[in-house]
């Protein structure tokens, strides 16, 4: 249990990199054709 409480929050804020990423680089896609 001790693990998955230390592995959690690494893991969303992985996540939610990789999103903001994607969605920087589809949105500049979009802008410029």
């Amino acid at each position: 249990k001790e693990a998955w409480k230390a592995i959690k929050p690494d893991y969303l804020a992985a996540w939610s990199l990789i999103w903001a990423f994607f969605i920087l680089v589809f949105n500049f896609v979009l802008l410029e054709t």
